[in-house]
């Protein structure tokens, strides 16, 4: 059964949806303490993190 990302708060849900205020506080990390995440850290990295520098 798959989860109904409606019904969860989640900012990295906001940020893949290009909500303005998840994108400004985008600090260029996302999970750090775990390796397999690396591959998700690197895309968001490279999609946002020049962005909530600009701004």
């Amino acid at each position: 059964m798959p989860i109904d990302v409606a019904l969860v708060e989640c900012d990295y849900y906001h940020l893949l949806h290009g909500d303005a205020a998840a994108v400004q506080a985008f600090s260029g990390e996302y999970m750090t303490n775990y390796r397999w995440a690396e591959g998700t850290a690197g895309f968001l990295y490279e999609k946002y993190a020049h962005e909530s520098v600009r701004a």
